[in-house]
């Protein structure tokens, strides 16, 4: 069963019980949030059970609020010693220790519970402290439903996350196949001529640098020079063909700007400064030979650059 199945059945349960189900007649005592290696145990009046990892050649402290009944003996592996006029119990662990039960209940009988001993896996695994208190049905019943949608939510989120690193991966991957392919079908690049830019009445420059192919892709890098005395907030980039159809598929840019990237933006180059930039062309092919026009602009079309002498692929 899935994490997100359990965990809706879960909640299936909680809804049963509050539309008047019987409770059984024995549960399993659920631990509250704690510290590292201890654990707050709320028990109903039925009593409970709950499995205890202990350090091996190490002890856990049993801890009651009120004194434990007589009755109990040390099992096979595993040492048991009162402390605290009988407030707490201490199990002390071999390291062969098989698994083992406990069955310990204070003198009123208020607090009855079945400890399953065994010996932990590991150091993060074993559990020190051990704090029973009495609750009644529904609140222990609470705290196990509380413990249990927060195990399932934490195991969601563990296997949400190792999914999602497993989608990268293979996007990953596929992205270095593809550029494989296209770097096996063609590599070329190409320079334009130094007059290939336009600037604005305040003095932002735009000029088109070089066109790298990649495959079936193109690739126009571009720098902008920003003369002004204030921000060019690049909105959009623009490769427009002779039919007015606008073939730029991805824009990227790198600056010198220092301000919190913008994700509304293509990027900002501050006043005095310069950035560069590289337009992707899917199916380059299409438009060799044509007279492109490049444009670049701030939002609303504010400051406009528009390049249209020299954009020529061939």
């Amino acid at each position: 069963m899935t994490p997100i199945a359990r965990l809706a059945l879960v909640l299936a349960v909680v809804c049963t019980y509050r539309d008047g189900t019987a409770q059984p007649a024995t549960a399993d005592a659920t631990p509250a949030a704690s510290r590292k290696g201890e654990l707050d145990v709320l028990v109903p009046p039925q009593g409970a059970g709950i499995t205890v990892p202990v350090r091996a050649e190490g002890y856990v402290l049993l801890s009651f609020p009120e004194k434990i009944a007589d009755g109990f003996q040390s099992s096979n592996g595993y040492r048991l010693q009162m402390m605290e006029g009988r407030l707490t119990a201490v199990v002390y662990a071999n390291a062969n220790a098989k698994p083992a039960d406990l069955a310990l209940a204070t003198q009123s009988g208020g607090i009855q519970v079945n400890i399953r001993l065994r010996v932990a896996a590991s150091e993060a695994e074993a559990i020190s402290v051990v704090r029973f208190q009495a609750a009644t049905t529904e609140a222990a019943f609470a705290a196990a439903v509380a413990t249990e949608v927060g195990r399932q939510v934490a195991s969601c989120r563990s296997e949400l996350t190792n999914a999602q690193q497993a989608i990268d991966r293979k996007v990953r991957s596929r992205a270095d196949e593809l550029l494989a392919e296209h770097l096996l079908g063609r590599i070329e690049v190409s320079s334009f001529p130094k007059g290939v830019r336009e600037r604005t009445h305040d003095g932002v420059v735009v000029a088109i640098d070089r066109a790298a192919y990649l495959g079936p892709d193109g690739y126009l890098l571009f720098h902008v020079e920003n003369h002004s005395g204030a921000p060019y907030r690049i909105a959009r980039v623009q490769v427009l063909g002779p039919s007015g159809k606008n073939h730029a598929s991805t824009v990227r840019m790198v600056s010198t700007s220092v301000q919190d990237h913008d994700d509304s933006l293509v990027g900002v180059v501050p006043a005095s400064g310069h950035g560069r930039g590289v337009i992707v062309l899917r199916e380059v092919d299409l438009l060799f030979g044509h007279q492109l026009t490049v444009t670049v602009e701030e939002p609303d079309g504010r400051r406009r650059v528009t390049v249209n002498r020299g954009v020529t692929l061939r």
